[in-house]
């Protein structure tokens, strides 16, 4: 959960880039492509997540982040794309450091490289078919940006891999009646490998907890039975193979059972309805709720659960470049907890989520935005350290933006990242803050 306060920050920290690229100098129809570069200096006062007070390290540093995009749209076919590449150098970062989690020495970078590619394609076959596909490739260092649920805790070093592609098939069957056919793909990769499993004391390395390949398909019966509402009804199954192919701890059922990454396997099956409604031409909202079914297959004890599934949204533009987005999330993700019991292991948390976005115009120059995020999530099966135990997070991020003109801004931020757990070891709080500018063209 470390991860989501991480994340939190980061994101907050980007975001700023990323508008500001999109709304200053952006690609036009006579440029379809667009540059921006972000310089920032920032503070970082717990940059390994620590959460002993001894075991925390700060720094000053800065971030240099280009990134270059194009967009293409035609009568049938709309095509985009872009490359970001972030170093952020920490002027007192250690070379050498103890791991706070596993107490092990290891070498430590004085900088973070990160890249991330984002792709998207849209045609229309007819005026009944269309389809759209987006997928977003990911090489970083940051649990927040390889694991967006917040299921990681602690940084991880090298280059760690994540992409997330999904693509969509939409079909209008009648004039009032849609069909979407979809699937999403999740490959997440650590590079760190290698953990200690030895009994009683486990430390798994992350590539063997988290190394996994996510498969969702779904299938959306959306029926407009009113000019300004939509009722869904809907099906999901999903596949989580877990593929590090590394021991992860010593199980005893009863006999001693060496538990390898594939033990947390699932496949789960999702049955859901739901509502889209405008309120207003600027006020929409939508709910899916449901229930997800999930079988462990490959756990020791063959367990099988059932949970609730909850989506809910509401946003309002209310003037022109304003607007608030209010969210509630609860549904069943990874986790880099685990531990073994006398009839379970730890398979995965249950988590509820509310969040919170403003962006408002302060003037037509200056523009604000407050997030905020808290995250309640429960530890499944496993020892009594974790079963049952859980994770609180907050995060909380305001940033200002001044434009100068189209093509340059500046930007002063805030972040705060705090974990409360039930679990030693997984406490910790995060302070940030940055100032930067963004040139666009």
């Amino acid at each position: 959960m470390k991860k989501i306060i991480a994340s939190a920050g980061l994101l907050a920290l980007g975001a700023t880039a990323n508008h500001a690229a999109d709304s200053m100098g952006g690609a036009t129809a006579d440029k379809p492509w667009d540059a921006s570069l972000t310089v920032r200096g920032f503070y970082d006062d717990n940059y390994f997540l620590a959460s002993q007070s001894a075991d925390r390290k700060s720094s000053y540093g800065v971030e240099v982040r280009p990134s270059v995009g194009i967009s293409l749209t035609g009568q049938q076919t709309s095509f985009g794309a872009r490359y970001t590449y972030s170093m952020r150098y920490f002027a007192d970062r250690e070379t050498k450091i103890v791991d706070p989690v596993t107490h092990a020495e290891k070498d430590q970078s004085t900088a973070d490289h990160s890249h991330e590619f984002n792709a998207w394609l849209w045609h229309s076959f007819s005026e009944r078919f269309s389809l759209d596909a987006v997928d977003t490739f990911l090489i970083s260092q940051e649990p927040t940006l390889l694991e967006p649920d917040g299921i990681a805790t602690r940084r991880s070093n090298g280059n760690n891999m994540r992409n997330d592609g999904t693509i969509k098939l939409h079909a209008q069957l009648t004039r009032l009646v849609e069909l979407v056919l979809g699937y999403r793909n999740v490959l997440v990769d650590y590079e760190t490998k290698g953990g200690n499993t030895a009994f009683p004391f486990s430390t798994p390395s992350y590539s063997g907890l988290l190394d996994r390949m996510e498969h969702n398909a779904n299938i959306d019966l959306r029926w407009q039975f009113r000019p300004e509402t939509v009722g869904i009804f809907g099906y999901q199954f999903g596949i989580s193979d877990y593929n590090g192919s590394e021991p992860i701890g010593i199980g005893f059922f009863p006999t001693p059972t060496i538990l390898s990454s594939d033990s947390r396997n699932s496949r789960s099956h999702y049955v859901y309805v739901g509502l889209e409604h405008s309120f207003l031409r600027n006020l929409v909202g939508s709910v899916r709720a449901g229930v997800q079914f999930v079988s462990y297959y490959n756990s020791p004890t063959s367990d099988e659960t059932v949970s609730p599934y909850v989506d809910l949204s509401l946003r309002y533009n209310y003037t022109t470049g304003s607007f608030v987005e209010l969210g509630f999330q609860h549904q069943r993700n990874a986790t880099d907890g685990f531990s073994v019991g006398t009839d379970s292991i730890t398979t995965d948390q249950e988590t509820s989520t509310v969040y919170a976005a403003i962006t408002h115009a302060i003037t037509p120059k200056l523009i604000g935005n407050l997030n905020g995020r808290y995250q309640w999530s429960t530890y499944n099966g496993g020892s009594a350290l974790y079963d049952g135990q859980t994770d609180n997070v907050f995060l909380l991020g305001v940033s200002l933006e001044y434009r100068f003109n189209r093509h340059l801004s500046a930007e002063v931020g805030y972040n705060y990242d705090v974990v409360t757990s039930n679990i030693a070891g997984r406490d910790y709080d995060r302070n940030r803050v940055f100032l930067g500018m963004t040139a666009s063209y």
